[in-house]
């Protein structure tokens, strides 16, 4: 597990300087996807994921936490 949270860089950060540190943590969490599977291959560990296909492709151990994306959950079923 990755063990630096967005709270950790908000905390840290903010001491200084609010307003950047509030782009820090708005750019970790754009980054989300990247940093799992580069911590995964860094660590040789496993990246928990959701059920997104992004992950098929690469080159490290996924271990998917859902079955079905966020928004396909979302979707009535038309199929009755």
């Amino acid at each position: 597990m990755n063990t630096v949270t967005c709270t950790d860089v908000r905390y840290v950060c903010g001491r200084d300087d609010p307003q950047p540190a509030q782009a820090y943590v708005t750019r970790i969490r754009n980054w989300g996807d990247v940093v799992t599977l580069a911590t995964a291959a860094m660590e040789a560990a496993t990246a928990f994921t959701g059920a997104d296909d992004d992950f098929d492709d690469v080159d490290v151990t996924v271990e998917r936490f859902r079955e079905d994306g966020v928004w396909a959950a979302q979707l009535p079923d038309t199929h009755q």
